[in-house]
């Protein structure tokens, strides 16, 4: 039941980021809901299958996007592997857990897209990608963190509710 719901999400999740999310910005950024919805899901407390929402949703994502296949992939698997560290270390404060994930997950997939960009020959300037893209996409981030993984937890309670005791 858990499978099929975390599915559903990443689906809803997938059609929120393509018809509003993306068309909500802020100067160059934007909100990524995949981002946070991957944040959020690897936070709570019995999440087995992590990794395979995670590639589904690193696949979907650059169907999405302009960028290469593995440009979002690599972005996703390293907020998938920080939320699960911080799970093991934060687990007191779930709130400060989802904000570390959320602006170190923002700034490195930003990080990557970045060096994605000049690998394939687009020359951007970096302080022009930093103020108009990345500082943006990484306040609308954070504005959205909280609701997010409020919504996320209380789905998660109501699939299973043991795992609000880990």
């Amino acid at each position: 039941m858990s499978d099929l719901l975390a599915g559903l999400l990443l689906i809803i999740t997938i059609m929120l980021q393509s018809g509003v999310a993306s068309r909500i910005t802020f100067l160059s950024g934007a909100a990524d809901l995949i981002l946070l919805f991957i944040a959020a899901w690897g936070l709570q407390g019995q999440t087995k299958r992590i990794w395979l929402w995670t590639v589904l949703a690193g696949f979907f994502a650059s169907l999405l996007s302009a960028m290469p296949l593995y440009a979002p992939f690599f972005g996703y698997l390293f907020i998938t592997v920080l939320s699960q560290i911080i799970k093991r270390r934060f687990w007191e404060s779930p709130v400060l857990a989802m904000l570390i994930v959320v602006f170190l997950g923002t700034l490195v997939q930003h990080i990557i897209y970045y060096f994605v960009l000049i690998f394939t020959g687009t020359g951007i300037d970096w302080q022009e990608s930093l103020n108009m893209v990345t500082l943006p996409s990484l306040l609308i981030n954070l504005v959205l963190a909280f609701p997010v993984y409020i919504v996320i937890r209380e789905i998660a309670l109501i699939i299973k509710p043991e795992s609000a005791l880990r």
